[in-house]
C-alpha cells in the first residue's frame, strides 16, 4: 500500500466568527452609535462585490465597509481609540474549542507555522492572537495610524476579498511554502479572496458555519459545528494523507449521520459536507449552526 509521505502545512485562520464569536468593527461601531449604520453600509457593499460594481468611487470588495465606515466616523469627530478597540478584544469571546485547537496544532509536528488574516483591525487581532498563543508577527490585520493613542486615519484599503489573497501570496513566500501545502479555515464573503487561492492552489479550503457567500464559491470541506476543535483532523489528515484522507473522512462522517439518523451534535460529532452543486441541504444546515454559534448581531459583511 502506497503511504503518501507527510508534508509541512501551513494553516491560515480567519478571526471573527472563527477563533473568536465577536465581530470586533460591529461591536465598535455600536458603541459609537453608529451600528445599524454599519449593517446597512455592510449589506450595500455585499450586493456591489456579488454584482461586480463600485462603491464609494472604488470597485467594491469584500471587507471595505471597516475602513469606509472608520472613515465616516472620523469625519463625523468621533474619537476612536486603539485601546477601545483592544478592550473589546479582550473581552471577546472566543469560539468554543479554538484556543485547544491552536495548542494542538503547535505542537504537531506536519504543522509549519499558524497564520490570522482578518479583516478586523490590527490592534484588537493582535489582542485576540495573544490570548490563542499566535504571535503578533503572524497576524495580518487591517492597518490604522495612530497617533497618541487615536485613529489619526486609515490605510488604503482593508485586509479583506482580493487582499486577503494577496496576504496569502506574501505568507507563502515568507514561509516557503506552496499553495498546495495550506490550509485556509473561514466564514465569510471578505474570506473568499483568501479560500480561492489556497483551493485553486491544490490546497484545502475549509468553510466553518460559513454564510451561503463563501458556500457558493465551493471550498473543500463545509463543517458546521459548535465547536472549532474537530478541524485538527481536518488538518492532520490533509497533512498526512492528503485530498484522498479528506475524501473518506467526509464520506465516513456522512455515512454515520445517516445510519443514526439524528443530528450528529447531539451526540458531539461536526457535521462535513463535500462542498459542490448538489450540497442545498449542507447549506441550510450550515447555516442554521451559524445563526447557533454567532448572535444575530454580527453584520453580513466585515
Amino acid at each position: 500500500m502506497l503511504v503518501m509521505p507527510a508534508k509541512k502545512v501551513v494553516v491560515l485562520f480567519d478571526l471573527d466568527g472563527v477563533l473568536a464569536t465577536s465581530d470586533i468593527a460591529f461591536d465598535l461601531f455600536k458603541a459609537n452609535g453608529l451600528g445599524q449604520r454599519y449593517k446597512a453600509e455592510s449589506s450595500k457593499i455585499a450586493d456591489a462585490v456579488n454584482a461586480g460594481k463600485d462603491f464609494n468611487g472604488q470597485k467594491a470588495y469584500a471587507g471595505q465597509t471597516v475602513n469606509y465606515m472608520l472613515n465616516v466616523a472620523l469625519q463625523k469627530g468621533l474619537i476612536i481609540t486603539e485601546g477601545s478597540m483592544m478592550k473589546l478584544a479582550s473581552e471577546a469571546k472566543l469560539m468554543r474549542g479554538s484556543k485547544s485547537l491552536i495548542t494542538a496544532l503547535k505542537k504537531n509536528q506536519n504543522v509549519k507555522d499558524i497564520f490570522i488574516i482578518s479583516n478586523t483591525y490590527k490592534p484588537a487581532a493582535d489582542v485576540i492572537a495573544k490570548r490563542l498563543g499566535i504571535p503578533q508577527k503572524n497576524v495580518f490585520a487591517t492597518n490604522l495610524h495612530i497617533e497618541k493613542g487615536r485613529v489619526a486615519f486609515t490605510y488604503p484599503h482593508a485586509c479583506g476579498g482580493c487582499h486577503k489573497a494577496k496576504v496569502v501570496d506574501l505568507i507563502s513566500a515568507l514561509t516557503k511554502t506552496s499553495l498546495n501545502q495550506m490550509v485556509a479555515v473561514g466564514d465569510s464573503i471578505t474570506d473568499i479572496g483568501m479560500m480561492e487561492k489556497v483551493v485553486k492552489g491544490g490546497g484545502l479550503g475549509i468553510a466553518f458555519n460559513a454564510n451561503n457567500d463563501l458556500l457558493k464559491k465551493k471550498p473543500d470541506v463545509i463543517y458546521a459545528g459548535r465547536s472549532l476543535k474537530p478541524a485538527y483532523g481536518l488538518v492532520n489528515t490533509f497533512a498526512t494523507k492528503g485530498h484522498l484522507g479528506i475524501k473518506k473522512i467526509v464520506t465516513r462522517n456522512i455515512r454515520l449521520r445517516k445510519a443514526v439518523g439524528i443530528p450528529m451534535t447531539i451526540i458531539g460529532r461536526p457535521f462535513l459536507f463535500r462542498s459542490g452543486v448538489k450540497n442545498a441541504k449542507a447549506a441550510k444546515k450550515s447555516s442554521l449552526y451559524r445563526a447557533k454559534v454567532r448572535t444575530k448581531k454580527i453584520a453580513r459583511l466585515r
